[in-house]
């Protein structure tokens, strides 16, 4: 059972005084009006306001000698209209101390809430994420006590916000939190006793959240310390979601309103609920935001872009030029400064993928300068820009105007190459190549290493065949067992993976290992640095196994495959794509089975400590939820783990394509298509994701025919037949190698 000990240092006139006092969780006599304890408790509170010292000093020494019964009033009181009484409560708030751990809590639980009290507001911030993350709903009484006794108001009111769901929380977790939070009366408490009602009257339900928006909203505006635009923000954006799916589509362009009237001008915040209107196609809540904040658009050229690539979606191509002309027009100077502007306004458009304007915008400082440096930066991005545009004709004029930039960048050379194969000059393609290929020609260790990055640039461009010459240059160059070799023999085996070439990229690997030797042990390290490769022997032996294994499941070679399986499990028993195909291998005997699951539960288990060793690194996020997601588990844990890892790194596409399949396990065929169409986006020339994308589609028309079936036999009173009854189907799919951390 949870302890929770409140101390308190009150300092008199005459004597100092310490109480720590010991209480067990919150009972249903908290709060309550009849309760002799709370009316004493509210007395002392009003003497601390008297006008007699001496009777204010009493008060605040009597209150001392309470517990957490005293809490919420206290809290209440710092924001009393009468100053002396906030600013003793503020005093007495401070001064409590919290042990927010109990003997019978997770290992987990104390491990993050160690030393909380002392820990700034970012780490609390951090911590309070790690918790709603860990697996089986550990991390929710401490949440619940984090709502109720967290000093600050606007952490309690975000530890409540992890607490609130999209959709209505299930019964055992509503249940859990109710238990969590007894009679709390704080305003984070009421948020949450309101979100479970979610599944009651929406209208009233709604009514009720309005109330508590409103209330907040005005709390802003009068006290800002006890709350902040973005938690009222994130409460609007809950009401909006509900309302969605209550199909009250004309009351959430109301709520959206909202959002737009709690902005304050800050170009940063805005850019984020333009981005997020765009997505949800709200167009006439996209003309409210600009023309309210006229001033802030004209000013921010990032700003004006997003605004352009609003009216391009709406069709309106004439106004966007127009607004993407404005916003081009801004620093028109020649000098270093504007120009470093346009550079760094092209460089945000570029990673926000909106290659369209960045081009433009490093366009005008090629335009403009004479810089090398400037010139060179420029040169480099918009090249890129016209290659995701597939615009060749310009990166050919560009190569005549650039000619001596280009013939020192391998990079800027294949990307002419493509222009020229593009028009049809094949021969001159070829030996543009071959020219890129012989830079960097020499054979240390850091030349060879950037080749590797070329090749990987050229792979994520889709030029699979000059990736694979400039990564058979490395392995044919450099020494057998040295790093840059180990890496682009890895990259070149993911490579050939990818696009489904598994028998090639399992050899690719064996040569690799044969170079150690048969006697060398898995647990061999085969490289010392650590910022390029760093894997054991083992891992490259698991991973060999695994192509070799779906290179035979394609060739229908089941005992092949299962072969290579069990080599594999032997080699790496906690490769993460060999338990998932060892846990879809067809005809498993219960014995293997139970194997597996126990690896698959081990393995799960390891990744979780990793997640609270490490709760801000997003890679052991996606590991579970690929993990759990593509095997069994609990697929909302699943679901939290990977939306925690596309929150740590945004627009990944290796990320969002564990996110799909999440979602297709789920049975949410519409979130999966919806989902896999942004990572294909992200990611253009994977052949996985895009192979995936096609299955999602069809799986997802399958579902809407059924569906459309079902309500025509219901219609008709027709019974449904026995072959069509709905089976679900848990696919795996082999993971990409930009989904590993190498």
């Amino acid at each position: 059972m949870f302890t929770h000990r409140i101390g308190w240092v009150v300092v008199a006139l005459l004597a100092a005084a310490m109480a720590v006092v010991t209480a067990a969780k919150p009972t249903d006599k908290t709060g309550d009006a009849t309760n002799p304890v709370d009316r004493q408790i509210e007395r002392l509170i009003q003497q601390l306001g008297d006008h007699d010292f001496f009777v204010r000093e009493r008060a605040q020494a009597e209150l001392a000698k309470f517990s957490f019964e005293a809490f919420d009033a206290i809290s209440a009181a710092t924001k009393h209209k009468d100053l002396e009484i906030a600013a003793r409560a503020r005093y007495l708030l401070r001064l409590m101390r919290v042990e927010w751990t109990g003997k019978d809590d997770p290992p987990e639980v104390k491990k993050l809430l160690e030393n909380y009290e002392i820990r700034n507001h970012a780490d609390k911030l951090n911590r309070m994420q790690a918790l709603a993350e860990l697996p089986g709903r550990k991390g929710i009484p401490a949440l619940c006590r984090l709502v109720c006794y967290e000093k600050s108001s606007v952490l309690s009111k975000r530890a409540a916000l992890l607490l609130i769901g999209r959709h209505a929380a299930p019964r055992e977790l509503a249940e859990l939190i109710r238990k969590n939070l007894g009679s709390n009366r704080r305003t984070a408490a009421a948020w949450l006793r309101t979100y479970l009602r979610l599944t009651d009257d929406t209208q009233t339900l709604m009514a009720d959240w309005s109330k508590l928006v409103e209330a907040e909203h005005a709390l802003l505006k009068r006290s800002p310390s006890q709350t902040d635009a973005e938690i009222v923000a994130d409460l609007v954006r809950l009401q909006i979601e509900w309302l969605k799916q209550a199909g009250l589509g004309d009351q959430a362009v109301v709520a959206m309103q909202k959002l737009i009237d709690l902005e304050t001008g800050d170009p940063a915040r805005l850019l984020i609920l333009l981005d997020w209107l765009i997505e949800e196609e709200a167009w006439p809540m996209v003309d409210a935001l600009a023309v309210r904040f006229r001033t802030q658009f004209a000013r921010d050229a990032l700003l004006m872009y997003t605004l352009a690539d609003a009216r391009l979606a709406q069709g309106k191509k004439e106004q966007a030029e127009e607004t993407a002309d404005l916003a081009l027009a801004l620093y028109p100077g020649q000098n270093s400064r504007d120009l470093n502007i346009h550079r760094k306004t092209a460089g945000k458009l570029h990673q926000r993928r909106q290659f369209r304007w960045a081009e433009r915008e490093y366009g005008h400082v090629l335009d403009q300068t004479r810089v090398d440096s400037l010139i060179r930066s420029a040169l480099a991005g918009r090249i890129e820009c016209l290659v995701e545009l597939k615009a060749w004709k310009p990166i050919d004029e560009l190569a005549g105007r650039f000619d001596n930039t280009f013939n020192k960048n391998a990079l800027l050379l294949y990307a002419l190459a493509r222009a020229q194969q593009e028009a049809g000059k094949k021969q001159q393609a070829d030996e543009t190549a071959e020219r890129a290929l012989k830079l960097n020609g020499a054979r240390e260790s850091q030349k060879l290493f950037t080749h590797v990055q070329i090749a990987y640039r050229l792979q994520r461009r889709g030029w699979f065949a000059w990736a694979k010459r400039e990564y058979r240059h490395v392995i044919e160059t450099g020494e057998p067992r040295g790093e840059p070799v180990l890496t682009a023999r890895s990259a070149l085996a993911e490579m050939l993976h990818d696009q489904g070439d598994d028998l090639r990229a399992a050899k690719v690997l064996e040569q690799l290992v044969d170079a150690q030797g048969a006697d060398t042990p898995n647990s061999r390290q085969l490289s010392n640095a650590t910022t390029q490769f760093s894997r054991t022997l083992g891992e490259v032996r698991a991973r060999m196994h695994y192509f070799f294994a779906c290179h035979f499941e394609n060739a229908n070679d089941r005992a092949k495959q299962r072969e290579h399986l069990d080599k594999a499990l032997a080699a790496d028993s906690s490769e993460v794509d060999v338990l998932i195909a060892c846990y879809h291998f067809p005809d498993k005997t219960p014995e293997y089975r139970k194997k597996i699951l126990a690896l698959i539960e081990h393995s799960a288990a390891r990744i979780r400590q990793q997640i609270v060793r490490q709760p801000n690194s997003p890679t052991f996020y996606n590991e579970f939820a690929w993990l759990i997601g593509n095997t069994e588990g609990n697929f909302d844990e699943a679901l939290r783990c990977s939306r925690r890892s596309l929150q740590l790194r945004p627009r990944s596409g290796g990320y969002l394509d564990t996110l799909a399949h999440v979602y297709f396990s789920k049975g949410d065929y519409e979130n999966a298509v919806k989902t896999q169409t942004k990572a294909v986006e992200l990611e253009p020339h994977s052949g996985l994701i895009r192979r995936k994308l096609e299955l999602f589609k069809r799986k997802l028309q399958q579902q809407k025919r059924r569906i459309n079936t079902d309500e025509l036999q219901q219609e008709h009173g027709c019974p449904e037949p026995a072959s069509s009854v709905s089976i679900r189907v848990h696919l795996w799919f082999w993971k990409p190698t930009w989904k590993r951390e190498t």
